[in-house]
C-alpha cells in the first residue's frame, strides 16, 4: 500500500506539472482575434496604444542600460548605449561603434526588446493567425493560452511562434513563450519563456517594468536566466523629428537583413 500511494503521488505531481493543454485540440481562429485575447488587449489599453506616435523606454540589464526611441508608425528605431548606437530607418540599419562591442545583427537586435516591451499590443498587428489552446498550466497556475503565428512574409521572421498566457480573472498578461527563427528561417521546436512580473499604467496603457527570462523545456520552466528592468517609459501622441533616426558620426551601414 505504501508503494502504491507513493506511485499515485508522483503520478499526480507529474500531471500537475504538465500544461493542461497537452492533448487539447486547439481551436483555430484564423486572423480573428480570440475573445480571451481581446479582453487582454482591452485591459492593457489597446485603443490608447493605437493613438500613440512615439514610444520611449530604457532597458536595464547586465552590462548596462540601453535607451530606446521609436516611431510607432514607421517602426524607425534609435537605440543608445555606452558601447554602441543603432539607427534603424527606411534606408537600413546603422551601427555606430566598434563592432567588437556589438556582436549581433542590428536588423534582429533593434526590434527584440521593443517586441517584448510592447506586448501584448504586437498581437493586434495584421497578418497574424491565432489558435485558442484552452487552459494552460505553469507552476500549478492555470492561464488562458493563445498561440500566435504569422502569414508568410510578415515581418523579418514570419516563422516565429508565440504562446501568450493570460490571467483568467484579470485578463492581465502573465507569460510569453516564443521561438526564434530570424537566422534559420525554419520552424523551431525550441521555446523560450518570459514572465511579466510587474506592470505600470502609463497614460492609461499598461506596460511591463520587469521581464524575467527562463529556460523552458518539456512544458516546464527551468532555471531563471536573467531579469531585465524597464524604466523611463514615455508614451507620446506627438511626432518625432525625422532626423532622430538619421545616423550621426562614423557608422557601419547594414542594408541586408541577413548579413553578419
Amino acid at each position: 500500500m505504501k508503494y502504491l500511494l507513493m506511485s499515485v503521488y508522483f503520478l499526480l505531481l507529474f500531471q500537475m506539472c504538465k500544461p493542461i493543454s497537452n492533448g487539447y485540440k486547439a481551436v483555430v481562429e484564423g486572423n480573428k482575434i480570440p475573445p480571451a485575447l481581446e479582453k487582454t488587449l482591452e485591459h492593457h489599453g489597446l485603443q490608447k496604444w493605437k493613438s500613440l506616435k512615439a514610444f520611449e523606454f530604457t532597458v536595464n540589464k547586465e552590462g548596462g542600460a540601453e535607451s530606446y526611441t521609436l516611431d510607432l508608425n514607421s517602426r524607425n528605431t534609435l537605440i543608445e548605449s555606452k558601447d554602441f548606437t543603432i539607427y534603424k530607418n527606411e534606408e537600413g540599419c546603422y551601427v555606430t561603434a566598434d563592432l567588437e562591442a556589438f556582436k549581433s545583427n542590428p536588423y534582429f537586435y533593434h526590434s527584440v526588446y521593443y517586441y517584448f516591451v510592447a506586448m501584448p499590443f504586437m498581437f493586434a498587428d495584421p497578418g497574424i493567425n491565432y489558435e485558442t489552446l484552452g487552459d494552460f498550466a505553469i507552476e500549478d497556475t492555470t492561464y488562458h493560452g493563445i498561440k500566435v503565428s504569422y502569414d508568410d512574409g510578415v515581418g523579418d521572421a514570419s516563422k516565429d511562434e508565440y504562446i501568450i498566457l493570460t490571467d483568467k480573472e484579470t485578463n492581465e498578461m502573465c507569460y510569453l513563450l516564443y521561438t526564434v527563427t530570424f537566422f534559420s528561417k525554419e520552424n523551431s521546436n525550441k521555446w523560450g519563456a518570459k514572465r511579466y512580473g510587474q506592470w505600470e499604467r502609463k497614460n492609461g496603457i499598461l506596460l511591463p517594468t520587469e521581464l524575467i527570462s527562463y529556460k523552458y523545456e518539456d512544458h516546464k520552466l527551468l532555471e531563471q536566466k536573467s531579469v531585465v528592468k524597464i524604466s523611463n517609459i514615455d508614451c507620446s501622441m506627438n511626432d518625432l523629428p525625422p532626423e532622430t533616426f538619421n545616423p550621426k558620426g562614423s557608422y557601419e551601414k547594414w542594408v541586408s537583413k541577413t548579413e553578419g
